[in-house]
Order: C-alpha cells, then structure tokens, then sequence
C-alpha cells in the first residue's frame, strides 16, 4: 500500500535527485528494522 502511495507521487511530482536521494535514506532508517518494509 505504502509503495503504491510513494510510486504515485515520485511520477506525479519531478522531484530533483537530491531530494529523491533524501527519501530514500529517510525511508531506509525509518523501516531499518524491517526490511521486508523496504
């Protein structure tokens, strides 16, 4: 679900490398526990 949400607005919104690159990290560290999340 969660994937969808974020795949939907990565193709709504150009968003520039930098804060693609942030999402990311901020993605990994909030679901390090789980990588099934990821």
């Amino acid at each position: 679900m969660y994937a969808q949400l974020i795949k939907e607005l990565l193709l709504e919104f150009e968003l520039a490398s930098a804060s693609k690159l942030e999402m990311i990290e901020f993605c990994r560290e909030l679901y390090c526990d789980s990588l099934s999340e990821l």
